[in-house]
């Protein structure tokens, strides 16, 4: 392995590597190898995406507070329709829905995006989609301190249950993560899935249990609808925040089987075309 020095000799975040993985665990020993490439993109990923707002990183706060005032609107003042504290519970499933549908969109350029550091530079192209999720990731963190201080200011007393807030969070880390992996790979073969996937998930999110309690859907269908990872993944942020008690581990580990499964496939399938996409853009 080679690496890429200043005038110092110290190593840059360019680091390059000679080795080309054919296997899984290689990839992860390189990109574990690769850390400090892994951090650099990450914080240019987190720098690029807010330099050049008047308010800058106050975004990661504002951002679901506004989101949460939209669809109280729409739900409480248009149509008259919610939950007991509705805010907080929109905030249990906003916060995790912007940082899901915000990785995957950037996963979908990732690549594209990045053709002339990629033609330039040797390096493991899964750090590119991992640093994005990284990043989001943050923005997540940020977020749920935002709905920690919201739950405090309704009176919600946070129970040792809250603890498992890590957990929950995980499961999605997860499942972003396989998604990015296999749409930033797509996304090379077909220009327009991104136009897609502005759709498709709008609607993923109207048949999440975002908007309305799960209780809401017909126990025929709720079993079904429950294989949606967010279903389970929602209702256990607001398990453990809003209502203090332990989240439903049945489905939450359905869905944890689902992240696994995805992120599993996903990391496959790109590097087995790790060496095709780098051709064709």
């Amino acid at each position: 392995m080679t690496m890429l020095t200043d005038r110092t000799g110290s190593p840059t975040p360019q680091t390059l590597y000679t080795a080309k993985p054919t296997v899984l665990g290689s990839v992860l020993k390189e990109l574990l190898r690769r850390r400090e490439l892994i951090v650099y993109l990450t914080i240019s990923q987190l720098k690029q995406s807010y330099q050049n707002l008047a308010l800058g990183y106050l975004w990661w706060f504002l951002n679901p507070l506004l989101w949460m005032v939209v669809y109280w609107l729409l739900v409480v003042g248009i149509f008259d329709r919610g939950e007991p504290n509705y805010p907080l519970f929109l905030l249990c499933a906003i916060i995790p829905w912007r940082a899901f549908v915000t990785s995957i969109g950037q996963a979908m350029t990732c690549i594209s995006g990045q053709e002339r550091l990629i033609k330039q530079i040797p390096f493991p192209k899964a750090a590119l989609p991992l640093s994005v999720v990284l990043a989001n990731t943050v923005n997540l963190v940020f977020g749920l301190l935002v709905l920690l201080a919201v739950t405090l200011a309704y009176g919600i007393p946070l129970t040792p249950y809250a603890l498992l807030l890590p957990l929950v969070a995980l499961v999605q880390i997860a499942f972003t993560a396989g998604l990015a992996f296999l749409l930033s790979v797509l996304a090379v073969y077909f220009a327009d899935l991104q136009n897609f996937m502005q759709f498709f998930t709008r609607i993923w999110l109207y048949l999440s249990p975002a908007l309305y309690a799960v209780e809401r859907v017909p126990v025929r269908f709720r079993t079904l609808f429950m294989i949606n990872p967010f279903a389970p993944i929602f209702t256990s942020y607001r398990d453990v925040l809003m209502y203090g008690r332990a989240p439903d581990w049945f489905w939450l580990g359905v869905a944890a089987l689902l992240a696994a499964a995805v992120l599993i496939v996903g990391f496959w399938y790109f590097v087995r075309e790790e060496p095709r996409i780098v051709k064709v853009i």
